[in-house]
């Protein structure tokens, strides 16, 4: 955890009473609903809330539905406050795929259809996406309940939810159909020891989640599912416990603090035939199926358990009542999940995972990787400065982290997916600038800006190169085509 926090504040019967409703519709197709009825009472206040928006597309292949209905139900009993909550959400979209450089340019509507043979050499490699049609449905339903008990300066917060996801996510034919149906659960704990500021003068708590998911792969044919050749039952445990404390020394307030972390992920295969089937498509006629084939079947499962400490140590500054400064540096740590340590390995824009190579089809090709991953380190400083003057505000953070064994997970030229590896040393630095103000009585304006920059620090064969496929954020840096970063 970097420097400052963020807090969701959900709306309730309290803050949102009555009925609100709200209508939007754009180019392409675009519309959304929202509306939600709220009853604040005495001691208790409800609030029903739902959401749709959907888009047909701009591209050839990239539509999109989404609707949500949920509610929570907020119960005063004396000086403890108890939240019970629930949502069900159903989204649907189709993943419309990279595009090539001239395609990019030249249709930036289109859908790339796979690599074109050349004089027996295949050119702009990459997916088929109109054949494979890869999209993603998901169904997630989430229940919970939060109580806080406020007893002079202390204060106790207790949490537990629990969600059960079908998650459907259809890749191209390199991969195949990902299908999940899992149950997660969280428990969270804090006790904190108010002081004279907004601040906590103490606080220690903890963050238990647990989730059993089971997953079956099979191929993608023309968008549809076609033999299964994988199933996998899932466990993931993640364990932190942390103390911090806010100290105020001399107009400053000093924050050191602590967590330990544990993970375990472990990994049953489930599949109990001695092969697993492998398909294939006609590269010169992409439509036409060649013969199934089938590898030999080889164990992927496997155990794993990450621990680690995270220190931090913060300094702020608050030298008026409407500017704030900080300088941070902390710890990270981010042990990897399923999804970096099973993937489906060895496919090709015309062929599924494991597909030998015609032309050495006596060779046997592996479907899946289970590489033995370390957990991914940071240590990062962090400054910045928020503040007010008339009728602007403004928020500046500099950071710059050095990491070890940042988890990538790497795709090939064509973007079939290979295995996750561990970098050596990397870094990452970010400038994020952010100016709002009042422009009238009735008009106001936000400006954010961005800059970060994610490298390879000394690699042997990479040396100080450019991590590829980064994507910044505002909030959270993120980079595609290697992974989500999820430090900050």
């Amino acid at each position: 955890m970097l420097g400052g926090a963020i807090n969701f504040a959900s709306p309730s019967g309290a803050s949102a009473p009555g009925m609100r409703l709200s209508f939007g519709a754009g180019s392409f197709g675009r519309g959304e609903a929202a509306g939600s009825y709220g009853i604040d009472g005495e001691r208790a206040d409800v609030l029903l809330r739902f959401e749709h928006s959907q888009k047909d597309r701009w591209r050839d292949y990239n539509s999109s539905r989404r609707s949500m209905i949920g509610g929570n139900v907020t119960l005063q009993t004396g000086p403890a406050v108890t939240r019970l909550f629930f949502s069900h959400t159903d989204l649907e979209f189709d993943v419309a795929g990279p595009l090539t450089w001239d395609a990019g340019r030249n249709d930036p509507r289109g859908n790339h259809t796979g690599p074109v043979i050349i004089g027996g050499v295949p050119a702009n490699p990459g997916p088929n996406v109109l054949r494979d049609r890869p999209h993603r449905d998901t169904r997630q339903t989430l229940a919970g309940a939060r109580t806080t008990l406020e007893d002079s300066a202390n204060i106790y917060d207790l949490g537990i939810s629990a969600s059960r996801t079908d998650d459907s996510f259809a890749f191209p034919v390199s991969a195949g159909f990902r299908d999940t149906d899992s149950t997660d659960a969280t428990l969270t704990a804090r006790y904190s020891r108010m002081g004279a500021g907004d601040l906590p003068l103490f606080e220690a708590g903890l963050t238990w989640s647990t989730g059993r998911a089971d997953r079956v792969y099979f191929h993608n044919l023309g968008g549809a599912r076609g033999p299964a050749f994988g199933h996998n039952r899932l466990k993931a445990e993640t364990l932190s416990l942390f103390a911090g404390a806010n100290l105020p020394v001399g107009g400053v307030t000093l924050s050191p603090s602590v967590a330990f972390n544990h993970a375990q992920r472990d990994n049953d295969d489930r599949w109990g035939a001695a092969v697993r089937p492998t398909v294939g498509f006609n590269p010169m006629n992409p439509d036409m199926r060649l013969p199934d084939g089938a590898v030999p079947a080889s164990s992927t499962s496997y155990g794993r358990s990450y621990r680690g400490f995270t220190p931090a140590l913060a300094l702020s500054w608050q030298p008026a009542e409407d500017q704030f400064a900080w300088i941070a540096l902390s710890r990270g740590f981010e042990p990897p999940t399923h999804d970096d340590l099973l993937g489906t390995v060895g496919g090709t824009p015309n062929s599924g995972p494991g597909r030998p190579n015609p032309g050495d089809p006596a060779a046997s090709a592996a479907m899946f990787a289970t590489p033995d991953l370390r957990a991914q380190t940071s240590t990062t400083l962090e400054l910045g400065w928020r503040g007010t003057w008339q009728d602007l505000s403004w928020d500046a953070t500099a950071y710059h982290s050095r990491l070890r064994n940042e988890l990538l997970s790497l795709r090939d030229v064509t973007s079939a997916a290979l295995a996750a590896v561990n970098a050596g040393r990397t870094r990452h630095s970010g400038i994020e600038l952010g100016l709002s103000g009042d422009l009238g009585d009735r008009l106001s304006g936000r400006l954010a800006w961005t800059w970060q920059d994610f490298r390879f620090d000394g690699d042997p064969l990479r040396g100080d190169n450019r991590i590829a496929g980064r994507r910044a954020t505002s909030s959270r840096p993120r980079w595609t085509g290697a992974r989500r970063m999820r430090w900050r």
